[in-house]
């Protein structure tokens, strides 16, 4: 299923989670030309469950979104979509949502990402299921979530804390309030003290960027593993003088996912290589 409201590209988080709750009760009223009304004329919707309702997992324009959306409420009756977390990627005009989605006496926790044009018409969109099981054991067990939508929080992450601008205000949508990191021995505890350590280490590398060099889930999506390297320039790493020369390192993270959220991180770098070579220099 998919979409959100039309009232030009959202300018914050919050604008963005407002117009995904707008999306989510046109839904949950069953009102497909309010949901139509999101869209482009010419949108591109994919989905595995499309595939299996009208045979094809790539529908384009509404007139295909229309048949796809008929024949799936024909199938499953009435949906109650409640939304756990919005993503507001302002770079590429892109909203993803996780949310649950119950029908039938079932739930599924469902993932979708949604590209909007200038004019805030949704112009690709993608969704990702998880697993499918009854309301009351999904909501006791509380962990499965798509493996797409949280090899995104990792994304996000990287690209908006750890990449220029640097924004740290982005931990408080990305992770969870009481999210820990275990890393060197030291255990940091709660978002606030989060941000605070990781303001002080990019003190100590100038013009830091990570990148993902391999990032994977597991089929519950509740554990995200990334390998990466840091590069910037040395300021002081590891209690060495600042020389300002370009300085890399990598190293391993592994998160557990909680409600949508980075909730608890465990990172090992090659401190003990980089320390060594800097001590060469």
């Amino acid at each position: 299923m998919s979409q959100l409201s039309h009232h030009a590209v959202p300018v914050s988080g919050e604008e963005a989670r407002q117009r995904a709750e707008a999306w989510a009760q046109a839904w949950n009223n069953s009102d497909l030309n309010t949901v139509l009304t999101h869209f482009h004329e010419d949108a591109t919707f994919r989905s595995p469950i499309a595939q299996d309702i009208v045979g094809r997992g790539t529908l384009r324009g509404k007139a295909e979104l229309r048949e796809y959306w008929q024949q799936a409420l024909q199938r499953v009756g009435r949906l109650h979509f409640s939304i756990e977390n919005v993503i507001w990627n302002a770079g590429d005009n892109e909203i993803v949502v996780l949310y649950q989605a119950e029908f039938s006496g079932k739930s599924r926790r469902v993932c979708e990402r949604m590209r909007l044009n200038p004019e805030g018409l949704v112009v690709d969109a993608e969704a990702y299921y998880g697993i499918s099981g009854s309301t009351q054991a999904e909501n006791k067990a509380g962990h499965l979530f798509t493996p797409e939508h949280s090899i995104h929080l990792a994304k996000e992450f990287f690209r908006r804390v750890w990449n220029a601008p640097h924004d740290l205000s982005a931990i408080d949508e990305l992770m969870t309030e009481d999210y820990t990191i275990t890393t060197a021995g030291q255990v940091v505890k709660g978002r606030k003290a989060f941000a605070a350590w990781v303001a002080e280490f990019q003190k100590k590398i100038l013009d830091a960027s990570n990148e993902h060099l391999e990032l994977f889930s597991n089929t519950t999506g509740d554990r995200v593993v990334s390998r990466w390297v840091c590069r910037g320039m040395n300021n002081g790493i590891l209690g060495l003088p600042a020389t300002g020369k370009p300085i890399s390192f990598t190293g391993i993270a592994i998160w557990r996912v909680e409600n949508g959220k980075l909730a608890e991180c465990w990172v090992e770098r090659s401190a003990w290589e980089l320390y060594n070579l800097l001590k060469q220099q």
